[in-house]
């Protein structure tokens, strides 16, 4: 699947936002703060290990590695924990997990393997089995939790510093004036 298809696809995950109702500054200071904590080595500690390689499968096929980096490289897992650590309610911290669970069920079902261990074919197809129930006609019970995991994986990406700069190329803006302010240092 290419991005551009998958973004359009996406765009109505984003009315399934965990953090509405703030409006879009709010959103993307939140984003910066979160990827700073990250950076800073702050964990979330709302998934496992598991949890969280699941997850980073998961955000790389929704994001993967194109002409620029995809969602792992991002730190889109490390950003989705702590937000669901500090920002979610925990009965919906808990039906993510549960989600992350029935999606490794359905590979194991579907190819005798944990979703991080299948082949990117079988991933695939699990993958398409869940967006069709989420955005079929009668949503099944993973909808909820697949609708969460897409929007987390899209905010995480796009308020990183890769999804900024390298994916969207948006230039640096000022809340304010500030005469000889410095730039920030652009990598090559």
């Amino acid at each position: 699947m290419q991005r551009r298809e998958l973004l359009r696809l996406l765009g109505g995950a984003a009315s399934a936002a965990a953090l509405a109702p703030r409006d879009a500054e709010a959103l993307l200071a939140l984003g910066r703060d979160t990827h700073a904590a990250v950076r800073a080595g702050r964990a979330g500690g709302a998934l496992d290990a598991r949890a969280l390689a699941l997850l980073g499968a998961l955000a790389d096929r929704i994001i993967p590695d194109t002409d620029t980096p995809g969602a792992t490289a991002a730190g889109v897992p490390a950003f989705a924990d702590l937000l669901l650590a500090t920002q979610w309610e925990p009965e919906r911290v808990e039906r993510f997990r549960q989600g992350l669970a029935e999606l490794d069920r359905r590979s194991q079902r579907a190819s005798g393997r944990l979703f991080v261990d299948a082949s990117p074919a079988e991933q695939e197809s699990v993958l398409h089995e869940v967006e069709d129930e989420t955005f079929g006609a009668t949503p099944g019970a993973v909808a909820p939790f697949w609708k969460d995991c897409k929007w987390l994986v899209l905010y995480g990406y796009y308020t990183s510093e890769i999804g900024i700069t390298e994916e969207l190329r948006t230039v640096d803006m000022f809340e304010r004036y500030e005469g000889a302010a410095p730039l920030p240092a652009r990598r090559p």
